[in-house]
């Protein structure tokens, strides 16, 4: 668009004017599980949600993003956003700190990381998907609001679903790059990359948990 303000389609009347930071508005939306105090939180309008994800397994799998302005949580795309979030920083971290939002954009991406590493609780084990779609869909409502069952969904080396681990591993292995500076957060997120890389290349099969709505065409 070539206009200072966008129209609405429908009324033709003038839209608000987008806020200078929207793109790093937007990560923080999505967010699951108990959310910062309200100082800290950039969407006040958000909530907890889904703070018993995991339970059905003895687990707590809360935290991480929802997927695509529903509820469920898709491990797949998610570690593939943190990744292309982090390359970005790492490759442009200048502009980043020119802009004064370096400490915001570390934060969003530290989001989906601590959840990733909640998903591989040991060597043989990936949670890659929280929350079922059907019956999720069914539901038009705030995630704050949600009460359907929300079962956990794992890769193992017997149900192996190489795309989910190394994906996962990726994310994990560029925030070990990432937060370098943090030496004990680094070399967790490393070991446990290492860790979902072996599972995924040892254990080499793709998985259907997550589709329809994601799988990989083979």
């Amino acid at each position: 668009m070539h206009k200072q303000e966008a129209t609405s389609c429908l009324s033709h009347t003038p839209l608000p004017p987008l806020p200078p930071c929207l793109p790093l508005s937007l990560p923080p939306l999505p967010r699951s599980g108990r959310l910062p105090a309200p100082a800290n939180n950039r969407i006040p309008w958000r909530g907890d949600s889904a703070l018993g994800d995991g339970q059905d397994h003895g687990l707590d799998l809360t935290g991480g993003w929802y997927d695509a302005g529903d509820h469920v949580k898709f491990n797949f795309p998610m570690a593939w956003s943190a990744t292309t979030l982090i390359w970005g920083v790492l490759e442009f971290g200048d502009a980043w700190s020119k802009s004064g939002e370096m400490a915001n954009i570390l934060d969003t991406v530290k989001w989906p990381l601590d959840y990733l590493l909640k998903c591989h609780p040991d060597e043989n084990t990936y949670y890659v998907q929280v929350g079922d779609g059907g019956a999720d869909h069914q539901f038009w409502g705030p995630a704050e609001s949600m009460n359907m069952n929300r079962p956990s969904f794992a890769v193992t080396p017997q149900n192996p679903g190489t795309e989910f681990a190394a994906e996962g591993a990726a994310a994990l292995a560029a925030g070990s790059i990432l937060f370098k500076d943090d030496k004990a957060y680094s070399e967790l997120l490393k070991a446990k990359a290492k860790s979902l890389f072996e599972l995924a290349d040892k254990n080499r099969g793709s998985s259907d948990i997550s589709a329809p709505f994601y799988k990989s065409y083979r």
